[in-house]
């Protein structure tokens, strides 16, 4: 018993260090906080593709959709929220419905300077308001939007946002700007443990 959870702490750490390294690849420190949220859902949106019909991902996490390469819209949003998290950006996976309460897609909205903003890495999707700020929920259920990032729209896809039927919130993120420092320390620890590792296996040979 003690073993396994030993096994499972390990795994957890060692899958934080790869998000974190995942992050710090995708984005530079000197980018801005809005250029970082925009690589990381271009690198997702970008990455993985939608599964085909012989494909399984259900119950695949995050680590085996990046290596598979595909994933579901909620799959790659809580991909997304995931790699963000690793900056310091909170984040909630939401489920949107149709008036027969059966959800029909998954989006996730990213916390910057105390607003919310939608995005859509499944269709590619990014809004912007009409202030040329990235919109929130309510700037696309309002009609408070420019044309998106990709122009092709799926049919009845700004329905999916009538305020008449309530998202449904699936998973918070509530990291703090601090945890960006912290990642910042896992990183350069994991830089540090690599060359570590790396010069043993100099010395071995």
């Amino acid at each position: 018993m003690i073993f396994i959870l030993c096994k499972k702490y390990t795994n957890n750490i060692s899958r934080q260090f790869y998000y974190n390294n995942l992050y710090h690849n995708i984005c530079s420190k000197n980018d801005s906080d809005s250029l970082k949220i925009i690589k990381c859902f271009e690198y997702v949106s970008n990455k993985i593709k939608p599964p085909g019909h012989f494909i399984k991902t259900k119950g695949l996490d995050p680590v085996e959709i990046l290596e598979k390469g595909y994933g579901s819209c909620d799959q790659q949003s809580n991909l997304l929220i995931t790699i963000l998290e690793k900056g310091g950006f909170p984040g909630k996976l939401l489920f949107l419905y149709d008036n027969d309460s059966v959800s029909l897609h998954s989006i996730c909205e990213i916390k910057i300077d105390n607003r919310n903003i939608m995005l859509d890495p499944f269709y590619g999707i990014l809004f912007y308001n009409k202030n040329n700020m990235m919109a929130s929920f309510s700037d696309i259920s309002s009609g408070n939007i420019n044309a998106p990032t990709n122009s092709t729209l799926p049919e009845n896809y700004l329905k999916l946002f009538n305020d008449k039927y309530p998202k449904k919130i699936f998973r918070t993120n509530k990291t703090k700007k601090i945890h960006q420092s912290l990642n910042k320390i896992i990183f350069n620890l994991n830089i540090i443990y690599n060359k570590i590792r790396t010069y043993f296996k100099l010395l071995n040979m």
